[in-house]
């Protein structure tokens, strides 16, 4: 929105005006853009490297994507952010294998990094390791908060090992959370 504020005199004439722009928004805190600045690398730097396959893998050509994310990765094997780079790009790809196999070595540090847990879960459930993607999640959930879609991931894990009551709860405690989710209330009924 806008506002705009006149001072007049008093034949009505405008001899001020100031203008705003503001936001209205049903959340407490509306978080800030975030904004990496880094000073440019040379050119076979890895950082450079990782940046450009990120910026690959949102422009969505992910065969160079896969190269520099790789590449920048093998350079750095030690880098969780470099990990975390090159599973975005496996999980797009649906390399769930290959997720598991770089994040394990960081499990260390799921506690700082949540997403950890979130991608291993993701890789879990959809290579049918149903009872390991449930531990996963519950991780994150514990580390992260309440999310109505883990709910909803944990409730499905719960129907596929046969406790549906525990599912019934996921599910509930989901649409507590986001009532407009169809697809769960008809699951639900």
């Amino acid at each position: 929105y806008k506002v705009k504020v006149s001072l007049l005199d008093q034949d009505q004439k405008e001899i001020l005006l100031e203008s705003e722009d503001f936001s209205i928004s049903s959340v407490g805190i509306v978080p800030k853009p975030m904004v990496i600045s880094r000073s440019m690398p040379a050119s076979k730097n890895e950082v450079l490297i990782y940046l450009l396959g990120m910026q690959y893998l949102n422009k969505r050509d992910f065969k160079n994507a896969k190269t520099y994310l790789e590449n920048a990765f093998s350079q750095k094997p030690d880098s969780l952010e470099f990990a975390l780079g090159l599973c975005q790009y496996y999980r797009i790809s649906k390399d769930y294998k290959k997720i598991k196999e770089v994040l394990f070595p960081f499990l260390n540090k799921a506690e700082e990094n949540p997403e950890i847990y979130f991608l291993l879960g993701i890789s879990s459930h959809e290579l049918g390791e149903i009872k390991e993607a449930l531990d996963s999640y519950n991780k994150y959930l514990s580390h992260s908060g309440i999310n109505f879609q883990i709910l909803n991931l944990i409730g499905n894990c719960h129907l596929r090992l046969g406790n549906n009551q525990e599912a019934e709860m996921a599910f509930k405690k989901s649409l507590e959370i986001n009532p407009n989710q169809e697809n769960i209330k008809k699951l639900l009924d």
